[in-house]
């Protein structure tokens, strides 16, 4: 089971914007890695969440997830983003809490070529949520690991 902390720790020593964000890594298992961010410290003129911080936290639950699948199978790989889109579905308006998890197929493709020391991409699919379940937000991305 990876360290989380361990991870958050890290992340916000390299990316000094998530500082701002107060993220959370609250789980990984199953494939499936959930997040959270408060409304208070992303929060825009119009008392929802800033429409900014829900595309910095999308993109950091990709990488995380990426990141936590790369750290599986190889001792330290390099992660970064390649293409992404965002659509949101609904105003934000408490804690958003996001679910991010890369279908099975591409999983399965990024194992494969990160275990034979090949560069891996993998598809990204996340979710983000209000605090009454409502779904918010929705994210399509593509990462790339490479052994380090």
């Amino acid at each position: 089971m990876p360290d989380l902390a361990a991870l958050e720790t890290r992340i916000r020593s390299h990316i000094p914007l998530t500082e701002h964000l107060q993220f959370r890594l609250l789980s990984f298992n199953d494939d499936r890695l959930t997040l959270s961010a408060p409304l208070a410290a992303n929060i825009n003129d119009k008392g929802t969440m800033f429409a900014g911080s829900q595309a910095a936290l999308m993109a950091l639950a990709g990488w995380c997830l990426t990141t936590l699948q790369a750290e599986q199978l190889v001792a330290q790989a390099d992660v970064l983003a390649m293409q992404n889109s965002l659509r949101y579905r609904r105003p934000v308006t408490g804690t958003l809490t996001i679910m991010v998890s890369s279908p099975e197929n591409s999983l399965l493709r990024f194992r494969h070529h990160l275990s034979q020391g090949e560069r891996a991409p993998l598809q990204i699919l996340a979710e983000g949520f209000n605090d009454n379940g409502e779904l918010a937000s929705q994210y399509q991305g593509e990462y790339l690991a490479r052994i380090v």
